[in-house]
Formats: C-alpha cells, sequence, structure tokens
C-alpha cells in the first residue's frame, strides 16, 4: 500500500514520483513471470477534488519460452499506466482505502492486459516443424507436412 493522504489534502497537486514496487513475480492463468530486476514506476500522481489519477511508466523483463520454438528468451516491454484512484471507486477504478492505495494491484493488473498472448523469440521466428520437431530456426529440415482439407484433396488432381 503507497500512502497518498498527503497528496489529497492539496487540490490539484502533481506529485512526480519513482517507486520501487514489491512486485518480483505474477502468477495469473497458467502463466508465472519472474522478473529479472526490481520493478520501478517511474509517474506522477495529480488530485482533483480526492480523485487521484496515477499515470507513468514501469520497465518488465523476464525470461520465457518462445510460443513458436519453446527456446528461451529474455522480453522486455515498457508498460504504460494511467489509472484513476477514489474514496468510492466506480467501475474500472482503483480504491482509496484510508489515504492509501494499492499501486502494486493496479500495475500488476496493467502488465497482464498489456502483455502480448503469444511471446515469440523475434517477428520471424519459424517454430518448430511439426513432423521432426526440429528448431526451424537453427536446423533446415527438409519434411514435407502439408496438409489438403480432404473436402479438396479432388482438386489436387486437376492440377
Amino acid at each position: 500500500m503507497f500512502d497518498v493522504s498527503d497528496i489529497l489534502k492539496h487540490d490539484t497537486e502533481v506529485l512526480n514520483k519513482e517507486i520501487l514496487l514489491d512486485i518480483d513475480k505474477i502468477e495469473y492463468d497458467y502463466n508465472k513471470i519472474t522478473f529479472k530486476r526490481p520493478l520501478v514506476f517511474k509517474g506522477n500522481f495529480h488530485n482533483i477534488n480526492k480523485i487521484l489519477t496515477v499515470e507513468g511508466k514501469v520497465d518488465i523483463c523476464f525470461d520465457v519460452n518462445c510460443y513458436l520454438c519453446n527456446e528461451i528468451f529474455e522480453y522486455s516491454q515498457t508498460i504504460d499506466i494511467k489509472e484513476v484512484f477514489r474514496q468510492s471507486p466506480e467501475e474500472d477504478e482503483y480504491e482509496i482505502l484510508s489515504g492509501k492505495i494499492d499501486l502494486n494491484k493496479a500495475i500488476i493488473d496493467n502488465i497482464i492486459l498489456q502483455l502480448p498472448t503469444q511471446l515469440v523469440c523475434r517477428e520471424d521466428c519459424k517454430g518448430i516443424c511439426q513432423v521432426c520437431g526440429k528448431n526451424k530456426n537453427i536446423e533446415k529440415c527438409d519434411c514435407n507436412y502439408t496438409k489438403i482439407d480432404p473436402r479438396l484433396e479432388k482438386l489436387k488432381d486437376l492440377l
């Protein structure tokens, strides 16, 4: 929990902060991410009528298996954060409890929402051969695994 009681006392107060976060890993669905370095939030807190807007960035870095070739690679991304906190939150807002906010929860939610669903080691990853199992980025294979829809197989005879 991060104390924002001083910011809430001054209307239109803007406070620039750099905060070392207490997040070393995230677990969601069947995924587990362990960060390689500490997460630091860099941004500002803006108070207007006890509605706190938090806006900034967090750089993340972790090792992950490529979705296509299954090789481990280092993934890095800058996550943009923009969230609203208030004492009686509306949908998609976070709550201010006794002058404190759960900044970690807001940042974890943003990380999960902004991560691609399929992390790949590089844009042109060729993946694994479906026949022999070789990593096509490393080894070339001569497997022919063209599958033809059985409903269209007769068209092959026309060529």
